[in-house]
């Protein structure tokens, strides 16, 4: 947690940021983590977890949590994986869509048809 801290006081810092608008988004992002640690149902921890991507200010910092998610423990990293296919899954067989989430829809399915025909499993080491 430190690290992805003093990363945030570097990103901030990089954006020309004011002390007190990092102190808001660190301590912002402080709460979805604790949030997500303590989500109560699978609705409200899916909730908390968008509220984390829910940006509009045209910063996509996507692939630096990619690199942060790399940073954690192997195990913890194929269980996030395992996540990542079955939320593939579930978007695959959702007939819920509209314009917001028609491409992701589309590569969901492109990706669970590829997962089907390889029989894509992650083993518990």
């Amino acid at each position: 947690m430190l690290e992805l801290a003093e990363s945030l006081i570097r990103d901030q810092i990089l954006d020309n940021k004011t002390a007190d608008e990092a102190l808001n988004e660190i301590e912002d992002t402080r709460r979805c983590y604790e949030r997500l640690a303590n989500p109560g149902t699978p609705q409200q921890w899916a909730r908390n977890l968008t509220r984390m991507f829910n940006n509009f200010d045209g910063k996509d910092d996507n692939e630096k949590k990619a690199q942060a998610v790399l940073m954690e423990h192997r195990t913890l990293q194929q269980n996030f994986m395992r996540f990542v296919l079955s939320f593939i899954k579930a978007e695959a067989e959702n007939e819920n869509t509209d314009p917001r989430n028609q491409a992701t829809h589309e590569v969901c399915t492109k990706l669970q048809e590829i997962l089907e025909k390889e029989h894509t499993a992650l083993p518990f080491i």
